[in-house]
């Protein structure tokens, strides 16, 4: 109804009007489903294009006696909604007695281009859903009664030769507690995108080309031992795989004209050798168990992550002179059999930078050159002394630096006091013989957050350096046993958030109301001492 019309106080004649969308909830706790259903006669709204069907409330004992289950089937069949309609949500429709409403997957709903069956007790096995003529859009998610999807999905007993989900594009199946095996994957020649994620018992999704298909991603199938065929996708543009343990190899063609986007993560079993493709603007492979780099990476790339797999060979040499609009790069060195050159060009491009594992005492490229890198996060790199000649960046807003001790030893040679656009600074390591942190005009005046982390040496807070510090919001401060006190004189005022952990000599001092110091704290709006 338009806005206001309430305000019409001489309003008398409405001679047309249209109700595109009806929402019946709570169908569960109606008493008489038979009389509900045929008050609202649906198969008459011809204007009625979308319909959203909860069933909830009683639906645990409303089908417990024959004759009500059919007063209820019967009931389910008079809601069917009129030809011209398009959109149908149903939630927590129960299917105690294996039946579904006839107009459910049949020729009674030839419009419907959006079906989703969400939270749905439907036993054994989904309705002939293939043959929707304009069905494009279909998300079947929560349905734990189902362990496998078979021919019935496609086509029921009386049409078994057209073609199944003839102009369906996006498919999506989701938390599937009890699905098992996915046994026929005909028809769908126009499928662009399909989602599986949270199916731990999946075993197979069976090897299918789909000439249409752009965009793949299956996520949380812990079981899934095989996946779909991309030898017939030429149009693929995004893949993603993450989180399943037992799939030993990607379904990766050696060339994928089309792919823009490949991020697999978490399968600890898998192989992945990286195809061509001269669109690829974002690779990241994380916690895989074999990655091979058979060709030159493309220097298309915007995005590189090769993180924490267990063995990665390039089997050409590598040289990354060429990739001049590459904004982030994120390497682990531990398992590179042979490690690329990284003599990086991207000076006006390259935004973020994270290393781990890095077996020098120097970087090799200066990273003063790199005008607009906002950060930088280096990891567990012993032998790493120095910083490169000319410093840091100008622009660089957030230093993470972790388990580097050679590194941090130099810390006031790093110039983080010039850098005027330094907001976190995150350190997490043992300091060679400091008591005292941060020192006095070590960080500028920008700063916002500061974590401290695994300094175990580490006594007191300097006072001095804090003065400064106007802009500070947030302290994190954990696992630093031997730190005694914070500064007397009081942190900034501009701190917004305290986080202490496993400070055992603070949390004595410092505790609410008991502690002795606690006053020179309560400014502070949130504290956490734990």
């Amino acid at each position: 109804m338009p806005e206001n019309m309430g305000k019409l106080n001489n309003f008398q004649t409405l001679t047309y009007f249209i109700v595109e969308k009806i929402v019946l909830r709570g169908w569960g706790n109606v008493n008489d489903h038979v009389d509900a259903a045929a008050k609202a006669n649906l198969k008459d709204k011809k204007y009625l294009e979308e319909l959203y069907m909860m069933f909830d409330g009683r639906r645990e004992e409303m089908v417990d006696s024959i004759v009500e289950f059919e007063r209820y089937v019967s009931a389910l069949e008079a809601l069917q909604p009129n030809s011209n309609f398009k959109r149908l949500t149903v939630e927590y429709y129960k299917d105690n007695h294996k039946s579904c409403p006839n107009w459910l997957g049949g020729c009674a709903l030839p419009n419907i281009v959006f079906l989703k069956l969400q939270s749905c007790g439907l036993s054994f096995h989904l309705p002939p859903l293939g043959q929707l003529p304009w069905l494009k859009n279909l998300s079947i998610s929560d349905c734990d009664g189902i362990k496998i999807i078979g021919k019935e999905f496609i086509y029921d007993n009386n049409n078994s030769t057209s073609l199944s989900f003839r102009s369906l594009e996006v498919l999506r199946f989701e938390q599937m507690g009890n699905w098992e095996e996915w046994l026929c994957l005909e028809g769908f020649p126009l499928l662009k995108e399909l989602y599986i994620s949270k199916c731990p018992k999946l075993k197979r999704v069976p090897p299918q080309h789909h000439p249409s298909l752009q965009i793949l991603e299956i996520s949380e199938c812990n079981k899934l031992e095989e996946c779909l065929c991309l030898e017939g996708s030429p149009l693929l543009k995004q893949l993603s795989i993450s989180e399943c343990g037992k799939l030993k190899r990607a379904p990766l063609p050696q060339h994928l004209p089309s792919l823009q986007k490949l991020k697999i993560s978490d399968c600890e079993m898998l192989e992945v050798s990286i195809p061509k493709g001269d669109s690829i603007i974002e690779l990241d492979l994380q916690r895989c168990d074999r990655i091979l780099v058979n060709d030159q990476l493309p220097t298309s790339l915007k995005t590189l992550v090769l993180w924490e797999n267990q063995y990665t060979e390039f089997v050409v040499e590598q040289n990354l002179v060429n990739n001049a609009i590459l904004e982030e790069l994120r390497f682990n060195f531990k398992g590179f059999v042979n490690c690329p050159s990284l003599d990086l060009r991207c000076y006006n491009s390259l935004r973020g930078l994270e290393i781990k594992g890095w077996c020098s005492p120097s970087l090799l490229f200066e990273l003063h050159l790199f005008t607009n890198l906002k950060y930088l996060w280096l990891y567990d790199s012993p032998q790493l002394e120095s910083l490169p000649r000319g410093g840091l960046p100008s622009n660089l807003s957030e230093l993470v630096i972790s388990n580097c001790p050679k590194l941090i030893a130099s810390r006031e040679e790093w110039g983080l006091f010039k850098l005027n656009s330094l907001k976190t600074l995150k350190v997490s390591d043992e300091f060679e013989n400091v008591e005292s942190f941060p020192e006095e005009n070590l960080v500028p005046p920008t700063l916002e957050f500061l974590h401290i982390r695994n300094c175990s040496k580490l006594r007191i807070m300097n006072y001095k350096s804090f003065l400064h510090l106007n802009s500070l919001h947030h302290l994190f401060i954990w696992n630093c046993p031997s730190l005694e006190s914070l500064p007397e004189e009081g942190l900034p005022s501009s701190l917004y958030f305290l986080w202490i952990k496993n400070c055992p000599l603070i949390k004595e001092k410092y505790q609410k109301e008991e502690g002795e110091y606690c006053h020179t704290i309560r400014h502070i709006p949130h504290v956490t001492i734990a």
